[in-house]
């Protein structure tokens, strides 16, 4: 018997939840080994093990023909902005505290709303011109240039913050012609590829409870990806989107607990800010392409 819309909505929530969880998780591993190993390992083992996860649990059901792509060029270009997106956002996790990162990359639904006007012909209103100011003014309150605080590596997580944007628009030209297992699966192999050609100048053959945590740290990020894809299948996005934000609440605990970092209450004010115009743009597009 298929489950009525009450209990979709809920399982569209609990997945929400758990994928938010998971990718804290990931993030909180992948802060932890970033002293040890380079950027581009850590991508590498993301890309390999992400994508066999997310692959694995995405064509559950349909079979491998969920894999086949008519727009071989948008995927690749899709996983190279993927690439470059956790490259930079992996590397600034090596010196901003977790609950810092996780505040700046609530931007991305702002770059989106912004880059949908020249790359989507879309248009915004005075007030959700408005919302994407506060929300930007937010993230510079979160960033913090010019304080004495303030690390370059925020750019970077900015950085990571654009291109994952600028990817959601190209997946949302290609979404009604291929399936999110292709998706996935094109993306990861491109971040794959590409970080191949690095490994051997960068490579540090890990020990085994290292690569235990790399492994995992993979394997958990494609889970969270999956389990994100099922919430926004499974519930509307207005309903599923908020629940993102429950990220800050883990990435907090996790930094607090291990790293012994709270965030100032200046980005307390930032993460309003920009939470509350992303709430309000959700309101008016979709959440996520």
């Amino acid at each position: 018997m298929a489950p009525g819309p009450r209990e979709r909505l809920g399982r569209g929530v609990v997945f929400a939840l758990a994928g938010v969880f998971l990718f804290i998780c990931a993030d909180a591993l992948i802060k932890w080994l970033s002293d040890d190993y380079h950027t581009l390992t850590i991508v590498w083992f993301s890309g390999a093990f992400g994508g066999l996860s997310a692959t694995a649990l995405g064509i559950r059901g349909v079979g491998r023909r969920a894999l086949a792509t008519r727009r071989p060029g948008a995927q690749i270009t899709r996983g190279i902005l993927i690439l470059g997106s956790m490259g930079t956002a992996f590397l600034a996790l090596k010196f901003l505290p977790l609950a810092d990162l996780t505040a700046i990359l609530y931007s991305t639904p702002l770059f989106v709303a912004a880059l949908a006007v020249p790359v989507l012909g879309e248009r915004l209103g005075p007030r959700q011109a408005l919302a994407l100011l506060v929300g930007f003014a937010g993230v510079v309150l979160i960033a913090r240039p010019g304080a004495e605080v303030f690390h370059p590596a925020s750019l970077l997580a900015v950085a990571s913050s654009f291109l994952y944007a600028v990817a959601m628009l190209v997946t949302r030209r290609m979404r009604e012609v291929e399936t999110p297992a292709a998706t996935m699966l094109y993306t990861h192999a491109t971040v794959v590829a590409a970080s191949s050609l690095a490994l051997p100048w960068v490579w540090i053959t890990p020990p085994w409870d290292d690569a235990l945590l790399l492994v995992g740290m993979g394997l958990g990020n494609g889970v969270a990806h999956f389990c994100v894809m099922q919430a926004f299948r499974l519930a509307p996005a207005a309903v599923v989107a908020p629940f993102d934000y429950t990220a800050l609440v883990w990435a907090t605990l996790f930094g607090l607990a291990i790293w012994g970092d709270f965030p100032a209450p200046i980005v307390w004010v930032g993460v309003v800010l920009v939470v509350s115009s992303s709430l309000y743009l959700a309101r008016i597009r979709p959440a996520r392409p």
